[in-house]
C-alpha cells in the first residue's frame, strides 16, 4: 500500500508528465485489446451459431 501511495504522490507533481503519458499509452493499448477481443468473440459466435459464411453476410438469413 505504501508503494501505491508513493506512486500517487509522484504522479501528482508537475514533473510527472512522462509517467502519465506512459500510463495513458498502456491504458489505451489495453482498451484496444479488449475491443479487438470482444469483436473477435462476437464474430466467432455468429459464425458458430448461425449458418452464415461471413460474419456480416446477414442477407443470407432471409
Amino acid at each position: 500500500m505504501k508503494a501505491l501511495h508513493r506512486l500517487r504522490e509522484h504522479l501528482a507533481h508537475a514533473e510527472a508528465l512522462f509517467p502519465l503519458a506512459l500510463v495513458g499509452l498502456v491504458s489505451g493499448l489495453v482498451t484496444g485489446g479488449v475491443i479487438i477481443a470482444f469483436r473477435w468473440f462476437t464474430e466467432n459466435a455468429q459464425l458458430l451459431l448461425t449458418p452464415l459464411t461471413a460474419p456480416e453476410a446477414f442477407e443470407w438469413l432471409s
